[in-house]
């Protein structure tokens, strides 16, 4: 088997950031804003995150100064009500927390506290009462997920213990109810576990079940309006589709071919529309999503997406897709169409390698 480690998250979705909103009409942007949308980024080089204001036309517009993290940030996640933000901070085994002011800026809740070794991918759950971190872990031993609850003002208290996963867990994901979650071992025989969410917010092991198409799979996303896990896998460039049954139990498990080095996956609040970047060939590709979970490509060929494409996130309204080009030190906008197609329209300097987008409204 080969083994891909790379040295940057290389997985963001708006989803779980706006799964208690409602979706808004993909033709038009007519409908009223309830709050500011925002956009936050991590950069791994810097120890920062910048922090952009979302434009009715979907623009980027870099807000404050970046604020400092911790050591080597690469992976960010807020909190379903736009109050909190949370980052992993890689190099330095910490986990840095923010609340989110009324002008979209971000305030450091406290210093960055300590979390567990190589903490990689950062994600709340749709309640917004939890949030989890996968700590990748040294080598090849068995990494684990540190958990917590999140308080009124956005601390954090530790539930103990760290659920175990597999070895070199890469991404946690939760299916639309809240009450099942999926962990990506990317180093484990290419496994996914299954996990039960307690109503403390700790996770049980249920099930381990092996990626159908390989042995490295990277990310797992769940579809926000129907019962669908998408898994990413590395070294056989394709992306898996399990169905979700009532017990979260998966099966099924059908391909589809992507790019090379795929990581990123976003999918709409609506569940209609797919978008996976692929690192090494630098482009992302648009999937239509049917009533059954299966892929539908909507252009013929896969769209340039910079260089080294990491990250991706769709905005709240479903109208704007975000990629965060990690070589380039840019984020890229493009519009998205009624049918899911994508046009390009900017790109928006970051500072020095991004790694990780999302994309919420503010309280």
């Amino acid at each position: 088997m080969k083994l891909v480690v790379r040295s940057l998250l290389v997985f963001a979705t708006a989803c779980d950031s706006h799964a208690t909103s409602t979706p808004v009409d993909a033709t038009s942007r007519d409908a009223p804003a309830i709050a500011p949308e925002l956009a936050y980024v991590t950069n791994s080089d810097d120890n920062t995150v910048s922090q952009f204001a979302i434009a009715a036309d979907g623009s980027l517009t870099e807000i404050g100064t970046p604020i400092a993290t911790g050591m080597g940030p690469s992976s960010i996640a807020v909190d379903p009500a736009g109050k909190f933000v949370y980052v992993a901070d890689r190099d330095d085994n910490t986990l840095s927390a923010f609340a989110i002011g009324s002008d979209g800026t971000l305030s450091a809740i406290g210093a960055p506290m300590p979390a567990g070794e190589e903490p990689y991918f950062a994600v709340v759950d749709r309640s917004g009462a939890h949030l989890y971190i996968v700590d990748y872990g040294t080598g090849l031993q068995d990494s684990t997920v540190s958990q917590f609850t999140i308080g009124a003002t956005g601390e954090l208290a530790a539930i103990s213990p760290a659920a175990s996963a597999g070895a070199v867990a890469t991404s946690l994901a939760f299916d639309r109810t809240g009450e099942h979650a999926y962990l990506t071992n990317f180093y484990d025989d290419g496994n996914v576990s299954e996990f039960s969410v307690g109503a403390d917010g700790s996770l049980t092991l249920s099930a381990t079940v092996m990626v159908a198409s390989g042995d490295t799979p990277y990310v797992a996303v769940a579809d926000p309006a129907a019962d669908y896990l998408y898994v990413a896998e590395d070294n056989e460039n394709t992306i898996t589709r399990y169905a979700i049954g009532s017990d979260g139990a998966l099966s099924g498990g059908v391909d589809v071919s992507v790019g090379t080095d795929p990581g990123a996956i976003a999918i709409d609040a609506t569940g209609a529309h797919l978008y996976e970047t692929n690192r090494e060939s630098h482009n992302l590709q648009a999937f239509a999503v049917a009533a059954d979970g299966s892929l539908t490509a909507i252009a013929a060929a896969p769209i340039a997406a910079g260089t080294g494409p990491i990250s991706a996130a769709v905005d709240g309204s479903g109208h704007d897709l975000y990629v965060v080009s990690s070589e380039d030190d840019t984020v890229l906008h493009f519009t998205i169409a009624s049918d899911g197609s994508l046009t390009f329209v900017a790109t928006v300097p970051t500072q020095r390698t991004p790694t990780s987008i999302v994309t919420v409204r503010g309280a």
